[in-house]
């Protein structure tokens, strides 16, 4: 039982820290706001922050204002975002590789399932397997029959070890019972290039990626990586379709905050950006450069960003991925 004296320190208290509240409420932002994206200028992910800023600064009032800080594998501009104070005035535009990275990074210097908080996920782009034009193989299951036959012989490119184009694959390996050979490249632009010539034999890759490739007949997309077929190749099977069973790898892009950005703010945030990305024109326009709609709120894309990083985790012990 609290006495007297105690009940009326916290009254009091609680007195003083109801109008702070109610100003975290109502006064936020207070300044222009920084959007970090850890990438370099001119990928998908970057091109989605500058449409969210172009409509969330007038939503908000202020300036929105895109910060690309790129390097390992989008590590230090997550890492900007946690290290910033948790206001809400640095936001991350996150992609599922930071579920990817700490099992992969050793020099991860936050915990993505603590330090970060998900505030909506906005778009996905889908992950197509493809091989050269001139592949014998014509679906997924010629592809794995030819794999089978002759095992360790095929090829596979990536963007880079840890990367989603290499786990995805792995994951097909473990699925599809095969033996294929790692071909990790520094970028998809010369990865997709020695696929194209037949330097190497297949491929995970966005769909984006792949769709220009595939209509000026230098690549054949097999299959979708998704647990439906895509609006945009209503022709091509998933690999679930093809029989690789229970198989899905996907780009995601999210906002995020730091970890103690207060509830309010974060639901402010969540409920702006979620509103922005059904508007016509936006969906337009990220639809014509490969993105597909997929809104979520705060809770969804929580539980989707932890159970991707235990996904992620055992795809990398399986394959035998030492972190570096």
């Amino acid at each position: 039982m609290l006495s007297r004296r105690s009940f009326a320190i916290l009254s009091l208290v609680t007195a003083l820290l109801a109008p702070f509240s109610a100003l975290t409420q109502t006064s936020y932002p207070a300044r222009p706001i920084r959007l970090i994206v850890p990438f370099p200028p001119g990928g998908g992910n970057d091109l989605l922050a500058r449409v969210l800023a172009e409509k969330l600064s007038p939503q908000l009032g202020q300036p929105v204002i895109v910060e690309n800080r790129p390097g390992a594998g989008g590590n230090v501009g997550a890492e900007s975002v946690v290290r910033a104070p948790p206001d809400g005035h640095t936001l991350l535009l996150g992609t599922n590789t930071l579920a990817i990275n700490p099992h992969i990074n050793k020099s991860t210097s936050f915990d993505v399932r603590t330090d970060i908080a998900a505030i909506a996920r906005l778009t996905t782009t889908p992950f197509v397997l493809i091989v050269p034009s001139r592949s014998p193989a014509r679906s997924v299951g010629e592809l794995i029959a030819q794999a089978r036959e002759n095992p360790g012989k095929l090829s596979y490119a990536s963007v880079g070890v840890g990367s989603p184009h290499h786990l995805g694959m792995e994951l097909l390996k473990t699925a599809a019972k095969i033996e294929i050979t790692h071909v990790p490249y520094r970028g998809s632009g010369q990865a997709l290039t020695d696929l194209s010539a037949g330097r190497t034999d297949l491929m995970l890759v966005t769909s984006n990626a792949a769709v220009p490739l595939a209509g000026h007949r230098e690549i054949r997309i097999l299959g979708v990586a998704e647990r439906k077929r895509l609006a945009m190749l209503p022709e091509v099977p998933t690999l679930i379709e093809a029989g690789v069973t229970d198989f899905e790898v996907t780009a995601w892009y999210g906002l995020m905050v730091a970890a103690g950005t207060p509830q309010p703010i974060q639901q402010k945030l969540s409920e702006a950006v979620l509103a922005i990305i059904e508007l016509p024109d936006v969906k337009e326009r990220l639809i014509a450069i490969g993105f597909e709609i997929t809104p979520a709120g705060r809770s969804e894309t929580q539980r989707l960003l932890l159970a991707e990083f235990e996904k992620w985790g055992t795809i990398v012990r399986n394959a035998g991925i030492v972190p570096e």
